[in-house]
């Protein structure tokens, strides 16, 4: 009874001296970038975490203060009491996020690097503790596990660019443990298959900027290489999806936010190295002309940060021989893409790209810049590798009917299709010459083809630059338009907001109101038979152009005028043709309708 009393007596002192504020009063200081400059907030979004991010309060004792003992004291008690071995390693889990809260303090106030160094040590032993729990435990309360083990790494990270020289080394060889202990738990407590999806839905939970995909991508990069073969293809492949919806999301930001990325690649801390190869496989697509500027110079500057990475005549020489054998490689398959095709444009530039930074390599390390050497032909080989990429992606979509269906639908949403759509190439919006628009048209395989079509000249028209923007809109002359601003250029009214399809309506129909279907373009099927007079519309007045036949349907008879392409008017009678053409009225006969095929 009487050690219980004392056991009671200094659990009670312990949290009123916990209570107490014994450290001053704490403003922590503005953290600025390499260049000396306030981070942007995105910046600071993706990388500050808090103590109330991590569940727990701000440590009012530090690890340099005289009572700290009691602190410990009281967490190896609370420790003793917990005899659930879950609630243990909870436990565990926040006794190490103060820890490394409070290593952040110790960092900030700039105190001792050997207390600082201790304090870490300290931290990384809880970890170990904690990874060494059974699968089954860790479960328990995995999604908290899993997400207070990535704000972890966010910490050391960061303080990675804050402490001392001398403690550097610590805080990086300890954030590569915690990385392998962190790539055990997973292993423990998710499948092969799912460990990738897990780490991009904890990732999706957490709060951040418009960019903290890239931060997510990096830190799947380096938990990645603690993994077994067999989960890091899995990753991989994951790692892919991610890029190409991050991709997709810079691609809608107006330019200004672009440029906004390119600042935030420069002030963000991190592995350099890892930031290359990102910024690199975000050129793995077509990209427009701002998103691959605001890459190319953020990869510039890249390059510059890794020149000053220790890095040795061997290790240079060997990356400059891995980007030539991929340049090698890869000269050989670009070629079979075509300028016009999607893909094509993005693997040749990659490719130019590639030979430039190996050339430039190779300078760097004649003059002994090994450092820069490294940093520019493994910019080389990544791009020489992301257009190989590019190249294996277009010859596996043209083998799957399924997959060039669905890109093409991802890339022009409602353009039309051939039955047979692996005989098409995704065609590539591109820019045309001054006087001429981009216009949808169809080849002789029924694909959809981009094609610049010249524009009549007007004296003192204004000159319209038009966006590289697929919003489809149908013209009144019956083709396509990338938007509504090509139509505008070409002097073509929109008749509809989408792409230029056939409407195939039954004879009937339009026989039946022939005045609300006046003007519009429709497309009839039925049988082709000489002039019967069926339909009960006379020749008009002044037509010359082409012939008058009549098509028949299951509904009715409709008068059809104009050259029809691909019909003899003899040979061709009875045979089930599918004709576009306007609804015209014929006043002469009471404004029936007929079809009149415009001249192309």
């Amino acid at each position: 009874m009487k050690t219980l009393k004392i056991l009671i007596a200094s659990l009670v002192l312990i949290f009123a001296l916990g209570s107490i504020a014994l450290a001053q009063d704490y403003n922590p200081p503005t953290t600025l970038s390499a260049e000396g400059e306030a981070p942007i907030p995105e910046v600071t979004q993706d990388e500050e975490v808090s103590a109330q991010d991590l569940g727990i309060s701000e440590p009012k004792l530090l690890p340099d203060n005289p009572f700290y003992f009691l602190k410990n004291w009281g967490r190896e008690v609370r420790l003793f009491f917990a005899f659930n071995k879950v609630k243990k390693a909870e436990l565990r889990l926040k006794f190490a996020n103060e820890k490394l809260i409070e290593v952040k303090k110790l960092v900030e106030l700039k105190k001792n690097p050997k207390l600082i160094e201790k304090t870490v040590i300290d931290f990384q032993n809880e970890i170990a503790k904690i990874s060494e729990e059974s699968g089954e435990n860790l479960k328990q309360f995995s999604e908290k596990l899993i997400h207070q083990e990535i704000l972890h790494q966010k910490i050391l990270q960061r303080l990675e660019t804050q402490v001392p020289p001398e403690v550097y080394q610590k805080i990086k060889e300890n954030r590569e443990k915690h990385l392998e202990k962190f790539a055990k738990v997973m292993q423990k407590i998710e499948t092969e298959e799912r460990i990738a999806e897990r780490l991009e839905n904890a990732f999706g939970k957490l709060k951040g900027s418009q960019f903290k995909e890239f931060k997510g991508l990096e830190f799947l990069d380096e938990i990645e290489e603690k993994m077994p073969e067999e989960i890091k293809r899995k990753m991989e492949g994951k790692e892919v999806e991610i890029e190409e919806k991050f991709r997709e999301k810079l691609e809608k930001l107006p330019d200004e936010e672009k440029e906004k990325f390119k600042t935030y690649l420069d002030q963000v801390s991190g592995n350099k190295l890892e930031h290359l190869e990102i910024i690199s496989n975000l050129e793995s697509e077509e990209i427009s002309d701002k998103l691959g500027d605001v890459l190319e110079e953020a990869k510039e500057e890249k390059i510059n940060e890794v020149e000053k990475e220790a890095i040795s005549a061997d290790q240079a020489s060997a990356q400059i021989k891995k980007a030539e054998d991929e340049i090698s490689k890869v000269e050989g398959v670009v070629g079979t893409l075509s300028e016009e095709e999607y893909g094509g444009k993005a693997a040749r530039r990659l490719l130019e790209l590639a030979k430039k930074h190996l050339e430039d390599a190779k300078k760097a390390f004649d003059e002994t810049k090994y450092g820069r050497a490294f940093g520019l032909s493994m910019a080389a080989y990544h791009e020489a590798l992301n257009a190989e990429k590019i190249v294996q992606k277009i010859e596996e979509l043209k083998k799957s009917p399924e997959k060039m269906k669905e890109k093409f639908e991802k890339l022009y949403p409602g353009v039309e299709l051939p039955e047979d759509v692996t005989k098409c190439e995704i065609p590539l919006m591109r820019k045309c010459p001054e006087g001429e628009v981009l216009r949808v048209e169809k080849d002789e395989n029924g694909c959809p083809v981009f094609k610049c079509v010249k524009i009549e000249k007007t004296e003192g028209k204004e000159k319209i630059v038009c966006p590289m923007l697929w919003d489809p809109v149908c013209g009144t002359d019956g083709k396509t338009y990338s938007n509504e601003c090509f139509a505008k250029a070409a002097g073509v009214e929109v008749e509809r907001e989408e792409v230029c399809k056939k409407m195939k309506i039954p004879i009937a129909q339009i026989l039946a109101k022939p005045k609300d279907w006046e003007g519009k373009r429709v497309t009839i099927e039925g049988k082709y038979q000489m002039w019967k007079g069926c339909s009960g519309v006379p020749l008009p007045t002044g037509f010359t152009t082409g012939w008058w036949i009549e098509i028949v349907d299951n509904t009715g008879c409709i008068a059809v005028g104009g050259v029809i392409q691909g019909l003899d008017p003899l040979k061709d009678i009875g045979r089930s043709v599918e004709i576009t053409g306007i609804i015209k009225l014929a006043p002469e006969a009471g404004n029936q309708a007929y079809l009149l095929v415009e001249e192309r």
